[in-house]
């Protein structure tokens, strides 16, 4: 009868402290996911989904002329007609052209 009361007691204490480290178990499972994927080169997609072997590096990094945000150059848009600014969105570009038509208008007058 103790030694089915000693066995109960020790089961329960191990489901106790299983159930308290079970959430950094977890995150022990993803760091070590993590670091097969970066040792592997990258090839197998991550937490996010995003593939981490396509624009990750060696990408050349564009600033936008109206904000200052850094991008990278595959993303940015161009204005050729004031030549070859980068922007990184639509609004940054007719901000600047707003912009830049009021400085025309005010030097005229």
């Amino acid at each position: 009868m103790k030694l089915a009361i000693i066995l109960t007691v020790i089961f329960m204490i191990g489901a106790i402290v299983y159930w308290r480290i079970r959430p950094y178990l977890a995150i022990a499972r993803r760091v070590m996911a993590t670091m097969r994927a970066i040792q592997s080169g990258g090839e197998r997609r991550g937490a996010t989904g995003v593939s981490g072997a396509k624009g990750a590096t060696g990408e050349k990094l564009i600033r936008c002329e109206s904000c200052g945000v850094w991008l990278p150059a595959s993303r940015a848009l161009e204005d050729r007609s004031s030549g070859g600014s980068s922007y990184c969105s639509t609004d940054c570009l007719e901000k600047s052209l707003v912009r830049s038509q009021r400085q025309r208008r005010s030097a005229v007058r």
